[in-house]
Order: structure tokens, then C-alpha cells, then sequence
């Protein structure tokens, strides 16, 4: 049972909760998490022990995220983003770096924009514009929400979201991601229509800023562009990529050793040291 989750008002009518994992570890800054669709505190919580076990994390559920109350799709990108720097200052927890997980991607782009002083990295976790089939699908699955179809909703989503090539795991995972969605409250399906609507008209991600960055995804994952994220690492001297193998967009639960090590090198690694660009 989690106790310590604590909700703060982040604006009228807006509300962010946040819990934070472990103390500070030596030198280490703090680790802010900005979750995707469906990651609340809790589902996120034993996952996060696990990876960042060697660094305390602060994971954030802006509001319309999580199991906070739903934010319609009108209330912009920013006024949600600036619950961050709301929920950081409240705990006054100095410099950090910030990690997005899927759609918490765009947000933590914000998020550095908006406080370029208090980011030091960043680590967009899945997260890239969607490829067109993708972009069809979710237009799809809105349209089923919207006529209460969640079973089938729930099925098509599983379709799009688990891709990975080993064709027993990938049954697998999609039968617990069916199960998890299965009879939920209506909230949970609200919250997702309403923040997928609000993404898909973005239409683009927001600019990258000028702290170092690392795209981290499944080389298998659909959601995303890989192609597109090498791109970004062959523009712009900031930028990383590194694609986990066999894996999709749930690489953090498919293989925690892999992105723990991946996340945890990237952050204390000595980034004065230059890096081998692709040609």
C-alpha cells in the first residue's frame, strides 16, 4: 500500500500529484519522472525502485495524467507542463534531471524550456512525432472511446502498442495490457481520449532545448520514429540516441536491466568527452 502520495492544486480546477522514491544519493541530482498514458504513481512505482534503484526520483502526474481529475483537451500544453516547476519548487529540490515517458516526453521539453536553469538532462523515454499508420490507429481508438467501445478500444490499442518480434512474448504482453485496461473506470478512458486528442493536433513535438538529450526507445517500438530520431542526433550536437533491441514503447518493463543501465550511464557519464556521430 502507498501512503505517500501527495496532491498538490496546480492552477484552478488543476491538480498534479507527485511521490517521491528514496533519499538523495551522494552526488546524484534528483531524478523527475513525467509519465505517459495510463502510468499513475502506483503502477509506475515498483518498475522505478527497480531501475533507479542507485538515485531518489520524484515521479509527477500532471494534471490529466495519472489518477488526477480529467483536463479537456482546450487547456494547453504549457498551463499543464508548468504544474512541474509547481510540484519542484514546493519541494525545493534544486537542479534535476528530467525523464519523459512517452506523451511525458513533450511535456518534459516544456518543462527544460520553461526552467532552463533547474534541468540539467533530459531522457525522452518513447517519444517522437507518431508515424502516419500509428496516427491512423490512435484516430481509431479515439473514435471507439467515443462510442463507449472500450473492450474493442482496449484490443486495438494493445495491437498498436505491443510490436515485439518474439511472437510469444508479444501475445503475452498484450493479454496483461488487455487485462490491466479491462473495466476500468470511465475516468481512465477519459483522461486517455482527452490527452490523445490534445497531442494529435499538436501535430509536432516542441523544440528541442539546449541540454543534453537522450532519445531511449525499443528499436522495435511503432509509436515512435526511429528514423526520425537519428535524424534529430545527425542535427543537433545535444542530442543522443540508443535503441534497445528487441524491444517496443514498453522497453522499461520488457528489459529494466537494459534501460537501467542505459539511463544510469547516460547520466553520469562525463558528457565533455565527445561523442561518435553517424555519418
Amino acid at each position: 500500500m502507498i501512503d505517500h502520495i501527495r496532491t498538490l492544486t496546480a492552477g484552478e480546477g488543476l491538480q498534479a500529484r507527485y511521490l517521491i522514491l528514496g533519499d538523495r544519493q551522494g552526488g546524484r541530482l534528483p531524478l523527475v519522472y513525467l509519465g505517459g498514458a495510463f502510468q499513475t504513481c502506483e503502477n509506475v512505482e515498483r518498475t522505478l525502485r527497480q531501475i533507479y534503484a542507485h538515485r531518489q526520483v520524484v515521479i509527477i502526474e500532471m494534471p490529466g495524467f495519472g489518477d488526477t481529475p480529467v483536463v479537456p483537451r482546450t487547456v494547453p500544453t504549457g498551463t499543464i507542463a508548468a504544474s512541474v516547476g509547481l510540484v519542484v519548487e514546493h519541494l525545493d529540490i534544486g537542479r534535476f534531471d528530467l525523464i519523459g515517458c512517452s506523451y511525458g516526453g513533450l511535456f518534459a521539453l516544456d518543462v527544460a524550456a520553461r526552467f532552463p536553469q533547474s534541468v540539467r538532462r533530459i531522457i525522452l523515454a518513447g517519444t517522437s512525432p507518431f508515424p502516419a499508420a500509428t496516427e491512423r490507429g490512435l484516430w481509431l481508438c479515439l473514435n471507439l472511446l467515443e462510442h463507449g467501445e472500450n473492450q474493442a478500444f482496449a484490443e486495438l490499442f494493445a495491437q498498436l502498442a505491443i510490436t515485439l518480434p518474439n511472437a510469444a512474448k508479444r501475445q503475452l504482453l498484450r493479454q496483461r495490457l488487455l487485462t490491466m485496461l479491462a473495466d476500468r473506470d470511465e475516468s481512465v478512458y477519459e483522461r486517455f481520449r482527452e490527452n490523445t486528442r490534445r497531442l494529435l493536433l499538436m501535430k509536432s513535438i516542441p523544440p528541442f532545448t539546449d541540454h543534453p538529450t537522450l532519445l531511449l526507445d525499443g528499436e522495435a517500438d511503432t509509436f515512435t520514429d526511429p528514423a526520425w530520431m537519428l535524424a534529430q542526433e545527425r542535427q543537433f550536437e545535444q542530442v543522443e540516441v540508443e535503441l534497445l533491441p528487441g524491444c517496443d514503447h514498453f522497453f522499461h518493463i520488457e528489459d529494466k536491466v537494459a534501460t537501467a543501465r542505459a539511463i544510469g550511464d547516460y547520466l553520469d557519464r562525463d558528457l565533455t568527452q565527445p561523442v561518435r556521430r553517424l555519418a
